[in-house]
């Protein structure tokens, strides 16, 4: 057998060529990670296929759309046309060569067809664009990861701009309502799934239906919107609960699950310009008064729509980063800053606003690049049938044993009579963690925690909201617990939990829903309800067996 990985590009063309769709449901299933988040796939995106040779095949639309690619088919010259960062690939279906960034380049498998789907190696070629792709038998996994310290973060581009691959939705006006945090945040996810489909989603449902005791005129953050988005909450469609009138749709259903959230580290403008190449636009803030918009001003310069404050206010806007250019002049600005650069951002303030709802935000601006998400998996609402979940408002604080790593674990009961457990979601609260999950079948106390087995391990860059797919599903037909061991270095709280605050912003938190347990070493273990009064934020998603 060749020591080849291909994929597959559902683009339409016409050619026939002799492959086979192996079946992905069964043992033979085939997961691809890209930088470690899972691949989902689905009948119209294309499974994972082999070709005569046992080769693996998989659809490269979703594979390169994922990685942040701008794809073109042209049909009459049978002519694939990619740029992903600063890498431009061109190929022709049947050819023994390729192109990239105009280098010519033997081909060991050419692009073919079968079904109106092209097929190419990535092995080769993905190598060049400074991509690894790694294949482990043990697991059936099929990873493809960018060279960090060497290869795509140094090769950045100087400029870029959404706008220019129509990875944007249209520019929205929030109004009155002090509601930008939801507009920043649906207008990031927009942007990650417009390669896939082009949403309007509803500002007025997030920020009427988080479930804070916060009013729509508040604010919200990361820990608000990421309660809402978690529970399956939303996001819903525009055009079931329209902005503005002051009511919701309390009927209205996600359109989409979005499953991880990462949270940049402050001022990392290299891992926003990243996140921006490979995902979309990513949510930042700022601090901004509406009383700039009226004439000039030492900080907001209209004729350019240019933006740099330096002052000591705290932040209170929130708006999308969509591209950058390092060249930007510093004397566009109403106060010359230290250096050259600016964010290109999206506003939430309509198209009469800037350059029709953008502007550029300085790079030595005091807010930008400080606060920052990035919405780095959204799934099909097919992915999975069951949420089981006791932390309805998510993320509220942080409980431990004084030491960077504790153990946490929630007990359910499945719905169904068969389910088959597929991912755990959790939080992370500081960067560099590492993690392990267990299982318990058949749970009925404490004491069972001794037979948890291991499912999985690995590594999680940075803070944020994250769900880990397991290697395989496993059938569940009793209560059981998922377990997790959480290492957070330079943290001794942890835990992700929710508990009630005496503060304004939060009303009363339902600890009766769940059962939850937490240890220091995995032996000894309290129940987090009766000793800490919280729910532990860790969900399980399963899928039903139909009989």
């Amino acid at each position: 057998m060749k020591n080849i990985i291909s994929l597959i590009l559902a683009i339409a063309i016409t050619t026939a060529f002799p492959y086979f769709y192996s079946d992905y449901s069964n043992k033979e299933r085939v997961r691809v990670l890209i930088n470690d988040t899972e691949i989902v796939f689905s009948s119209e995106t294309g499974y994972p296929i082999y070709d005569d040779d046992n080769n693996i095949l998989l659809p490269i639309r979703t594979v390169m759309e994922t990685m942040g690619a701008t794809v073109i088919w042209e049909a009459e010259k049978k002519l694939i046309s990619i740029q992903l960062g600063e890498y431009k690939l061109a190929a022709q279906v049947d050819a023994a060569y390729y192109y990239l960034n105009d280098n010519k380049y033997n081909n060991e498998v050419p692009l073919r067809n079968f079904m109106d789907i092209v097929y190419f190696s990535p092995e080769e070629i993905l190598q060049k664009m400074d991509y690894n792709v790694k294949w482990s038998d043990y697991d059936r996994t099929l990873s493809i990861e960018s060279k960090v310290e060497s290869g795509i973060i140094n090769k950045i581009p100087s400029a870029y701009d959404l706008r220019k691959t129509g990875k944007v939705t249209s520019v929205k006006d929030q109004k009155e309502i002090g509601a930008c945090w939801a507009f920043a945040a649906l207008g990031a996810i927009e942007s990650v799934l417009i390669s896939q489909r082009e949403y309007d989603f509803s500002e007025d449902h997030m920020s009427l239906n988080h479930g804070y005791k916060v009013s729509q005129n508040q604010g919200g953050d990361f820990h608000i919107l990421m309660s809402y988005l978690a529970r399956w909450d939303g996001p819903v469609l525009e055009e079931e609960d329209a902005y503005g009138d002051g009511e919701t749709n309390p009927f209205a259903k996600a359109a989409v699950r979005v499953q991880e959230a990462k949270i940049l580290p402050s001022k990392d403008y290299a891992a926003i310009k990243l996140s921006v190449l490979l995902y979309g636009g990513v949510e930042s803030v700022l601090f901004f008064e509406e009383a700039l918009l009226e004439s000039n001003n030492n900080i907001y310069k209209k004729e350019n729509n240019a933006y740099y404050y330096k002052g000591n206010a705290k932040y209170n806007h929130a708006i999308v980063i969509t591209g950058w250019d390092d060249d930007y002049p510093k004397e566009n600005f109403a106060i010359v800053p230290e250096g050259n650069g600016a964010f290109i951002c999206k506003n939430s303030y309509g198209e009469g606003f800037g350059d029709k709802g953008y502007f550029y935000v300085s790079y030595y601006d005091k807010h930008i690049g400080t606060e920052n998400v990035v919405f780095s998996r959204i799934d099909d609402i097919k992915r999975f049938d069951n949420i089981y979940q006791s932390d309805y408002l998510g993320w509220i604080g942080k409980l431990g044993y004084g030491e960077e790593s504790a153990y946490f674990a929630n007990a359910y009961t499945p719905r169904h009579e068969k389910e088959t457990l597929e991912a755990v979601s959790f939080y992370t609260t500081g960067e560099k963690n590492s993690y392990e999950i267990y299982l318990v079948e058949k749970f009925r106390s404490s004491a069972d925690f001794k037979r948890k087995k291991l499912l999985t391990s690995g590594n999680i860059e940075y803070k944020g909201y994250y769900t880990i797919d397991l290697k395989e599903p496993i059938l569940i037909e009793d209560k059981y617990a998922v377990v997790v061991k959480l290492t957070t270095p330079g943290t001794t709280l942890p835990v992700a939990a929710e508990y009630y605050k005496k503060v304004s912003w939060l009303d009363k938190v339902v600890i009766s829903d769940g059962e939850g347990y937490m240890s220091f070493d995995g032996n000894a273990w309290d129940s987090t309800e009766k000793t800490y009064d919280s729910n532990i934020c860790l969900k399980a998603f399963t899928k039903t067996v139909k009989k």
